[in-house]
């Protein structure tokens, strides 16, 4: 039986460095995908019985501790580089407004994925008037 921190929902496509699901690529090395955690190359199982999910291909599943964590966190973090603005509310100090709240605030999204083995990091900018 795979632990369930092995049982990697999300990978990275070798051909463009692209987050996947499992349900997006076919079964097996076929998938062509990478552990976003260790980078070591997986294979997608998609069988009838266990829930579909990543696994390393070869014994680096044993060094690599933070697969599961590692790829959640890139999939939020492509999920909030499709927001495109927000609205912020007003900054209150004790009852009086220092700043106004504004409506659709555009946002500009950077993921740094060059930390190695390190968790991913993300930065918002917001741009003021």
């Amino acid at each position: 039986m795979v632990a369930a921190f092995n049982k990697i929902p999300f990978a990275i496509r070798e051909a463009d460095r692209k987050i996947v699901s499992i349900e997006d690529v076919p079964r097996g090395l076929a998938c062509a995908c990478r552990c976003p955690s260790c980078d070591a190359r997986l294979q997608a199982r998609k069988g009838d019985v266990n829930e579909h999910h990543f696994a390393h291909h070869d014994s680096s599943a044993e060094l690599c501790e933070f697969a599961l964590e590692t790829s959640i966190r890139l999939m939020l973090l492509e999920t909030l580089g499709q927001i495109q603005s927000i609205s912020t509310p007003d900054f209150l100090w004790g009852k009086e407004i220092i700043i106004r709240g504004r409506e659709n605030v555009a946002l500009t999204f950077d993921l740094d994925l060059s930390q190695g083995n390190q968790s991913p990091h993300f930065i918002y900018l917001i741009t003021h008037d």
